[in-house]
């Protein structure tokens, strides 16, 4: 059949399968922890056991209800995991040893709600509000300490954050800056850089030869992503390019530094 719809009353549509129902529902809404339902499902660790709280979840077009606290024991680093198992049609939720990333085959699929580095828990749920559009601020941070002697490429202190990105979303990271060049006018360039890890540069928000030595340049940018589901860490990075001076962040407390990551939205 070339053209078919459903749900219908009769005919070829009132077949109303599984699959059909997840080709709909994952056109709903974003697949995460539904906002304000209970307890969030909101994980805690205390004596080698991790507590996922009462809440609700899209997980790959299915709705998931947890109507009492689940305890999992966790043994080494890993991640906790919402699965539906297509088996048996089974939802669960799991510890997986050893593992960064869940299961997204037809057979099992997951959604990460916790993770386990080193006996130390972070929180992994990402959140949904049920319209299938933006879910707005996922992390934020400033500073508002100068940061001074700056040549090599170097962090800035404070301004990395951790964001658990969803499946299929598109992410906004704004970085803003004020730095100052204490060095030859014309000579010296600053380069502020956002970068995931310290390995991949994203961006860049500010790049600034100064007019004169001490000169202070506000550097604000953004870049728009869709970097794929998994606990990423962003963070902001200064370094002097050229010249023989040094580069400082400018900031206080009426002119902060901050980074900020927010979803935007689908991929």
């Amino acid at each position: 059949m070339a053209l078919t719809g459903w749900p219908t009353d009769a005919g070829e549509g009132a077949v109303a399968t599984e699959d059909r129902w997840i080709q709909m529902a994952r056109l709903w809404t974003p697949e995460g922890v539904v906002s304000g339902i209970t307890g969030g499902m909101a994980p805690s660790f205390s004596a080698g056991q991790v507590t996922i709280a009462t809440g609700a979840a899209w997980i790959n077009g299915h709705y998931a209800v947890n109507d009492a606290a689940v305890i999992v024991p966790v043994t080494a680093d890993g991640i906790v995991v919402l699965r539906y198992t297509a088996a048996g049609s089974i939802f669960s939720i799991n510890f997986r040893a050893g593992v960064t990333t869940p299961s997204e085959t037809a057979a099992v699929y997951e959604t990460v709600l916790a993770q386990m580095t080193g006996g130390v828990m972070a929180d992994r749920r990402v959140f949904t509000s049920g319209n299938g559009g933006a879910r707005g601020v996922l992390n934020y941070a400033q500073v508002i300490v100068a940061q001074t002697g700056i040549t090599t490429l170097t962090d800035v202190t404070g301004l990395s954050i951790a964001v658990p990105v969803g499946i299929n979303r598109r992410i906004k990271i704004t970085a803003h800056l004020p730095i100052r060049v204490n060095g030859v006018a014309g000579t010296d360039r600053a380069i502020g850089s956002i970068y995931e890890g310290t390995a991949t540069e994203l961006g860049r928000f500010v790049d600034f030869v100064p007019s004169a030595n001490g000169a202070r340049q506000i550097g604000h940018g953004a870049v728009i992503i869709t970097p794929g589901a998994a606990l990423r860490n962003y963070r902001l990075r200064l370094q002097r390019s050229a010249g023989a001076g040094t580069v400082e962040t400018a900031v206080a407390d009426v002119s902060p530094g901050w980074i900020m990551a927010e979803d935007i939205g689908p991929a």
